[in-house]
């Protein structure tokens, strides 16, 4: 793990966290799990949500300091089962999957 590992994982964290603070009083929608990858430390999950009549795809990445951790991770998402969303007033498009939306596992796996 070189510095610029550590760096990328601090910064993503520090972006993560503020998103989500800025986003704790936009609407939830039930989203559905599109796709999932667990590749090395890094966790991705594709969905779909439909916000304002139209149909829309988010993709939320998380950054673990284990590859084990990424896939304890996506482990707790399932293809094609709901996880809430949050999309941005008058920009749909803008959406996010908050850590404290998901439950007491997810955030128990926070900088893990």
């Amino acid at each position: 793990m070189g510095i610029d590992w550590i760096l990328k994982y601090y910064i993503s964290t520090a972006i993560r966290r503020v998103k989500e603070r800025r986003s704790s009083q936009w609407p939830v929608v039930d989203g559905t799990v599109y796709a999932l990858e667990a590749s090395g430390p890094r966790a991705k999950v594709v969905y779909t949500y439909f916000a304002d009549g139209e149909r829309y795809t988010g993709e939320h990445t998380r950054r673990f300091w284990f590859a084990d951790s990424a896939e304890a991770y996506a482990a707790l998402f399932e293809l094609m089962r709901k996880l809430p969303v949050r999309y941005k007033v008058g920009q749909a498009e803008k959406s996010i999957v908050r850590s404290q939306d998901l439950g007491r596992r997810a955030t128990e796996l926070d900088g893990v």
